[in-house]
């Protein structure tokens, strides 16, 4: 019984923890969002969005709407820069683009890990030293986990979906996930703090 207690505050949790306050969504100018691969990927030299995590829990979504999908028919180049104060190891995406393709409904064709030529990302620290491959778990189509283990503050990273993002209304949802695992920590010594009053 408390084990199920537990993951259903787990579970609420990681969904507030998405709801970052004072988010904003960010029009940058042509070519500004350059955390990508070195020389860009496909058709695309710099990225078309970007997450930036910052010190006070919100998520800024930076979009560059002039550049073109990768494979120049729906692939997108995205990036995350961590900016939170915090390592962050991975973060849940989902939503449908603009072409109808679930993000991580990948078809085969471009630069993606499941198309030809290989490509799901990359990490780097502050100084720009090149940490790991950013890889994808639990996928499911429209959603999925992008893994980056050890992004330190100041690092950032790349990695491409398979559909073009709505520039109007980006329609990914982002969960940081070691905030997910501070919360429920301070939770748990809330309900451990009240237990001891409650016992005086």
């Amino acid at each position: 019984m408390k084990k199920t207690t537990l993951f259903g505050a787990l579970t609420a949790i990681t969904i507030l923890s998405g709801t970052a306050a004072n988010a904003a969504i960010i029009n940058v100018a042509a070519g500004s969002l350059t955390d990508g691969p070195v020389g860009g990927v496909g058709a695309a030299h710099t990225l078309a969005l970007e997450y930036r995590y910052n010190a006070d829990g919100s998520i800024d979504t930076l979009i560059d709407s002039t550049v073109p999908s990768t494979d120049s028919i729906e692939d997108t180049l995205v990036g995350v820069v961590n900016n939170s104060g915090h390592t962050i190891n991975s973060i849940s995406l989902s939503g449908i683009g603009t072409s109808g393709y679930g993000v991580f409904d990948f078809d085969g064709d471009g630069y993606t890990i499941y198309g030809s030529t290989g490509y799901e990302g990359q990490f780097f620290n502050a100084a720009n030293t090149l940490l790991g491959t950013t890889t994808f778990s639990n996928i499911t189509g429209v959603s999925g986990i992008v893994n980056f283990p050890g992004l330190t503050n100041g690092g950032h990273a790349w990695f491409l979906l398979e559909d073009q993002i709505s520039f109007i209304a980006p329609p990914i949802t982002v969960v940081p996930v070691p905030a997910a695992i501070w919360m429920f920590g301070s939770g748990l010594l809330g309900l451990g703090a009240l237990r001891r009053k409650a016992q005086i």
